[in-house]
């Protein structure tokens, strides 16, 4: 056996050897899911059993390959071919590797399974962004294949069916060179169909062959190692089950054929079969019934995925299991099983297993999962955990942000001012970062170490006005002559943004200067990019002064602009009715009404509005209209149906009030508004049989 050596080592990046002589070598890059694990590489064993010399390059994390530490690597794979003729190898991030660098490997062909063109998203955002959260523009990596990169032989593989692979695979053939070998039913499965069918050998030697293989030679090895695939009958099965689940006659006649080609138990497939012909019964014995070789050689992560869009729990639970049972090392895998038992309620499995797959060395690359899962369990160890390691400070900060939001969330004001001072120290050579800090310390009443971060940040930052006046907000409870006496410095500079005009009018109401709020808000609305927000506000001071006139045509400008969103236009109607004037809160309510019609929000507030002007009729319409809607699909808070009760009753439909005060009092059974108002409805009709 051919020992493995490291080649090259860089901060991101490795380089592994494996060399069996021959006068072929495949340089292999990994997917994103394979980060640095000793001296493994992608495909080394298959290749090992092949016979094929290779050299893995290996990233430590998902992060498509930064140029300089390739830069550096590359150099040294180079020297170690020896001459020999290269064929580069990869899979999803893998399979960019493989293009963008084949022209630098000096490589005669490229074999690219389901690659990203770009993970930029100055390129793919309009199409594709599952990947965009790792481009970072200072490593320049994940930039877009070029030309320039390619072999003179590149051959992509990838599947119609899923159409965000098809879209980037569509850019990469507008490059000249670059033929497409279309895989159906394959989704990202088509290399181990190769493997499956004994097929990768054949795939290599094409390649190594001195004439230039074509797609179709590509396209009949594929279909040839089909027939002996159980992986493509599990993809096809798949895809069928999927089908059947969302045609209206639910026709199993393809499902069966497909499990008479199955050479395993086919009872889980059975069940799901059941399950969507609405035998409730027959699905759960089948699914009882089904042992563990039913899950032998199938993707679970997939069957998961089909058994939570048919919407079988039971099924979705099942497979969890197998998952976290069969494939507890693989992170990734087990973070997706983990939603199942959230979605039933066992969140002590949940927090046991998150504790465990923290301690995997890939743990911090999902912490994004972590954080997600960690805030629904309302379970701050779990994150705690992770900063106890070693961490990038862009991942620590991540950490303890989400840590702060989670500790306020529960209360826990000194762990969260714990957090807020690690923070600070994390994030000290980042002014965004301690801007934030700073934000969350007057959140938390911590208002003298808040003052003490943004005293720090003007020093440095002398003309950051903004800055200076969330100095002067910090300093009000504290120091109130001087907070008056520098807000008056700052607000006499000349050049002065909107912005500052609007803030300061928030800082001069808290000193108890109204004058000077509302001469400081006008001045904002002077400018020409001022929001709807400013003009609102102007209003509202206006309102404050009384000076109904002046804040009635500013709410009737704000109006004609038609620039706000629903929520501020609904502000503005309260305000406009507080007023005393209907009409305009009418159409504030009408013009919210028409930028969110599904809205019920929207459609309660708009109700509620015409009620209060006489239009009965038309308010009953409205409130009937999402009566009806929330009966087919349920989507109301408790607060909402509560809501919903109250204009019901206001307009004398009592039996469709009570059913509202149910669903309210179902959802929320302390509600106040649905008990007070269930109270009501019950003397009205004591009194009504009296």
């Amino acid at each position: 056996m051919a020992l493995k050596a490291i080649l090259s080592e860089t901060e991101h990046v490795i380089a592994i050897e494996q060399d069996l002589g021959g006068d072929t070598v495949v340089v292999t890059f990994n997917p994103m899911w394979q980060i640095r694990n000793g001296l493994q590489f992608w495909a080394d064993e298959l290749l090992l059993k092949q016979g094929i010399s290779a050299m893995g390059i290996v990233t430590l994390g998902p992060n498509w390959y930064p140029r300089q530490a390739m830069d550096e690597l590359l150099a040294t794979v180079r020297d170690r071919t020896n001459g020999r003729k290269v064929v580069t190898y990869g899979h999803g991030q893998g399979g960019y590797g493989a293009l963008k660098f084949a022209a630098r490997l000096r490589a005669s062909a490229t074999l690219s399974f389901f690659p990203q063109w770009s993970i930029d998203p100055a390129d793919v955002a309009p199409f594709d962004t599952r990947f965009t959260r790792y481009f970072d523009a200072t490593l320049g990596n994940g930039l877009r294949v070029e030309q320039r990169d390619l072999s003179d032989c590149s051959f992509i593989f990838f599947d119609k069916m899923d159409k965000l692979d098809a879209k980037n695979a569509a850019h990469l053939m507008a490059l000249p060179g670059v033929r497409a070998v279309v895989t159906p039913f394959s989704m990202d499965e088509t290399i181990r169909i190769l493997t499956d069918g004994r097929g990768t050998a054949t795939l290599i030697g094409l390649c190594a062959s001195a004439t230039p293989p074509e797609a179709l030679n590509f396209r009949h090895l594929i279909r040839a190692s089909r027939k002996g695939s159980s992986i493509y009958i599990d993809q096809l099965l798949r895809h069928c089950i999927l089908r059947m689940s969302r045609s209206r006659a639910h026709s199993s006649v393809f499902v069966s054929r497909l499990l008479g080609r199955t050479k395993r138990d086919n009872l889980f497939y059975s069940a799901l079969v059941a399950h969507m012909k609405g035998d409730a019964i027959l699905a759960q014995l089948e699914l009882e019934k089904t042992g563990p070789r039913a899950f032998d050689n199938i993707n679970l992560v997939s069957w998961l995925h089909v058994s939570h869009d048919v919407g079988f729990v039971k099924a979705e639970l099942t497979v969890a299991a197998q998952i976290l049972d069969r494939h507890a090392n693989n992170t990734a895998a087990c973070l997706q099983a983990l939603n199942a038992f959230v979605a039933t309620g066992d969140l002590e499995r949940v927090h046991q297993e998150l504790e465990r797959l923290a301690k995997h060395a890939d743990a911090p690359n999902r912490i994004a999962r972590f954080i997600e899962f960690s805030v629904k369990l309302r379970k701050p160890d779990i994150l705690e955990h992770f900063l106890s390691g070693a961490l990038p400070r862009s991942t620590r900060a991540l950490i303890l942000f989400s840590l702060v939001d989670l500790y306020q969330e529960l209360g826990d004001r000194p762990n969260g001012f714990r957090t807020l001072k690690d923070l600070a120290t994390t994030c000290a050579d980042s002014p965004v970062d301690l801007r934030r800090v700073a934000d969350y310390c007057v959140r938390l009443r911590e208002i003298a170490f808040a003052l003490e971060i943004r005293e720090r940040l003007l020093r440095n930052a002398p003309r950051d006005y903004l800055l200076a006046l969330d100095v002067v907000a910090a300093r009000i409870p504290s120091d109130r002559h001087r907070a008056r006496s520098d807000l008056k410095t700052i607000m006499g500079a000349s050049d002065l943004p909107p912005a500052c005009w609007e803030r300061a009018s928030y800082l001069y109401e808290r000193l108890d200067e109204a004058g000077a709020a509302l001469r400081a808000i006008a001045k904002a609305v002077a400018f020409r990019t001022s929001g709807p927000g400013v003009r609102h506000r102007l209003a509202v001071l206006l309102a404050r002064k009384g000076q109904t006139r002046r804040a009635r045509a500013e709410l009737t400008t704000l109006l004609a602009e038609g620039r706000a969103d629903p929520s501020r236009l609904r502000a503005s109607g309260e305000l406009a009715f507080n007023l005393g004037d209907r009409q305009l809160a009418q159409r504030f309510a009408e013009a919210q009404f028409q930028l969110a019609p599904t809205d019920p929000v929207s459609v309660l507030y708009l109700a509620r509005q015409l009620r209060i002007v006489g239009d009965r009729n038309g308010a009953e319409l409205l409130l009937s209209a999402l009566f009806v809607a929330e009966r087919r699909s349920p989507s109301l808070s408790g607060q909402q149906w509560a809501k919903l009760a109250q204009e019901l009753y206001a307009i004398g439909e009592i039996t469709r009030a009570k059913e509202a005060v149910a669903e309210a009092m179902a959802r929320e059974p302390d509600g106040a508004v649905a008990r007070k108002l269930a109270d009501r409805i019950a003397m009205v009709e004591r009194r009504a049989n009296m």
